[in-house]
């Protein structure tokens, strides 16, 4: 295949074709774009964006879903701006995310559509893109492959925004590298997403990446999934997709919904691969996916846990070609209290962990003690380093952090600049990946470790009113002790909130042999998240102390209350 330097390159050498190569799904209509509709919608907006800006100036996307999307971020590109993805700001509504962006990222420019409504965005200029003119003269601005692309900002806290800054060379190293273990010729013909384009795993997994490999993907927007979970098999189903990819909480979400069809008609032989990634993986739910749709067609070696993140483009690591999955069987407390893994000696105290397969050709992984900044060996946890094509530039606006973050060096090499990932893990001896958590999320109680999500996911459960998936544990500290902190979402129609409370503290007493100190109870689709569904758990501890959870009743042990009260 041909070598790129920029995707700018790319559409320029590809504009002559007209054969589909994106469709998006809108109202049950299919609409179909060939690269040359493409290269004709973004010169139009890229036309009109050099009128009011200059090059690396930055521009915003506040566009739902669909392909004028896809166009104003080549049209970003052609004009030589650095495109902010994000995504329309609720009406009669300010959005504090998009207004921190929006003011981080210093915007002249949001490209929005005929029908949106932008007061809350008043010092910026706005162009309609779907009301440009076509402008046959545009001449595009070339762009080094060491320019800053876009920008993608991180889900942290909504006070403190961070722009990644993902420039051309990255998006086509990591594009090289999700088709190294991906695609195959003949095998991969289209692609199907949802995931939101202002996400990285929407934007390059959804977008530019079949783009880059020359396959045909089929798009719908997230909130048809949420709304209809097995519309994505469907589509899958009707176009007979090969490659997709989804976060962990699409597959319980499905089986959740399969149980309310049993009689539907789907064929799902078509997949070849289901990427699974953008949050922890669960063994649970691959398996569970797995019994339910298996019937159906699927084949269980399709799915692909897999692991990446924003600050290394997106994608890092998955498991080879047609390879089976591995899960690990573990002692819960060596992991977490001892950092290493050993088997378990009895089912009780035991965890399944998912391998995230072999970094991609290219990335250099390491696993790090976090104190001595010595390697660790296979089955030994410590931080995730990275180096490679791939890592981007670092973050917006922030020498300090990224002198840190992006510049990390082993005890015994000065030479190589890592990347600090903030992840924990550990590989086995074939250099399988496995993923164990963050670490600024761990919780520490009376010297103890304990993993945020191994809480959230008993907890979730505790109760038929409780939301599934809408559970943070945290640890607060006051006065020098942390406290264990449940956040959970309940369904609009619960009352009996002591009830709740009790079935919480037992499900925590029998797991995890630990009390709440406090619970507090959410409106339902209230918890702080990632477009992907991942938990914001920093953000959730900030949102509580600022009081702007949406807050339903509270339970405080009494040492908490007395502490408090001090």
């Amino acid at each position: 295949m041909t070598q790129f330097e920029t995707f700018i390159d790319l559409l320029q050498q590809r504009k002559s074709e007209q054969k589909p190569i994106i469709s998006f799904i809108d109202d049950d209509q299919l609409q179909t774009w060939s690269y040359q509709d493409l290269d004709i919608h973004a010169r139009n907006i890229a036309a009109e964006l050099r009128k009011t800006t200059l090059p690396n100036d930055r521009v915003l996307i506040l566009l739902p879903p669909g392909l004028d999307y896809i166009a104003s971020y080549f049209g970003c590109f052609y004009a030589g701006c650095i495109a902010v993805p994000l995504y329309p700001p609720p009406r009669n509504k300010i959005d504090y995310r998009v207004e921190a962006i929006y003011k981080d990222a210093q915007a002249k420019v949001a490209l929005i559509n005929s029908s949106m409504k932008t007061e809350n965005l008043p010092d910026i200029k706005k162009i309609e893109v779907d009301a440009v003119s076509p402008d046959k003269n545009f001449k595009l601005l070339q762009r080094s492959p060491n320019d800053i692309a876009f920008l993608q900002y991180t889900s942290g806290s909504t006070a403190s925004p961070k722009g990644v800054m993902v420039s051309h060379r990255n998006l086509i190293a990591n594009c090289q590298a999700i088709q190294s273990k991906f695609y195959r010729k003949g095998i991969i013909e289209y692609g199907c997403f949802w995931i939101p384009p202002f996400h990285d795993m929407g934007l390059i997994g959804g977008i530019l990446s079949p783009l880059y490999a020359h396959y045909h993907t089929i798009l719908f927007s997230p909130k048809k999934f949420i709304h209809e979970p097995l519309f994505w098999l469907k589509v899958i189903n009707e176009y007979r997709a090969n490659l997709t990819a989804i976060p962990n909480f699409a597959l319980d979400m499905c089986v959740n919904e399969i149980e309310k069809q049993p009689t539907i008609d789907l064929d799902l032989s078509c997949i070849k691969v289901m990427v699974n990634g953008s949050e922890p993986v669960r063994a649970a739910s691959i398996k569970n996916f797995i019994t339910t749709f298996e019937k159906y067609g699927l084949n269980p070696d399709a799915i692909y846990p897999s692991y990446g993140l924003a600050e290394a483009t997106l994608f890092v690591s998955a498991k080879n070609w047609a390879e089976k999955n591995k899960i690990l069987s573990v002692h819960k407390e060596t992991l977490i209290n001892k950092n290493r893994i050993q088997m378990p000696p009895d089912q009780d105290r035991r965890l399944q962990l998912v391998s995230c397969g072999t970094p991609v050709k290219g990335f250099d992984l390491k696993i790090v003690n976090i104190t001595s900044n010595i390697e660790v060996q296979p089955l030994e946890i410590g931080e995730i380093w990275l180096s490679g094509p791939s890592i981007t530039l670092g973050y917006w606006k922030k020498p300090e952090l990224n002198l840190t973050l992006y510049h990390a060096h082993l005890a015994n090499d000065n030479e190589t600049n890592y990347l600090k990932t903030g992840d924990l893990g550990f590989v086995d001896e074939d250099n399988n990946l496995y993923i164990t958590g963050r670490i600024k999320d761990v919780i520490i109680i009376y010297g103890k470790n304990y993993y945020p999500q191994d809480i959230e996911n008993i907890v979730q459960y505790a109760h038929a009113n409780l939301i599934l998936h809408g559970t943070a544990a945290l640890g607060e500290n006051h006065e020098g002790y942390e406290y264990l902190t449940i956040i959970q979402e309940v369904h609009r129609h619960a009352r009996d909130f002591k009830i709740i409370f009790n079935a919480i503290q037992a499900v925590i007493a029998q797991e995890f042999g630990l009390v709440a100190d406090k619970i507090v109870l959410i409106s339902q689709s209230s918890l702080p998240k990632t477009s992907s569904g991942k938990v914001r758990r920093q953000t959730c501890k900030q949102s509580l102390h600022d009081q702007s959870l949406k807050i339903v009743s509270v339970w405080k042990s009494e040492r908490l209350q007395e502490d408090e009260s001090r």
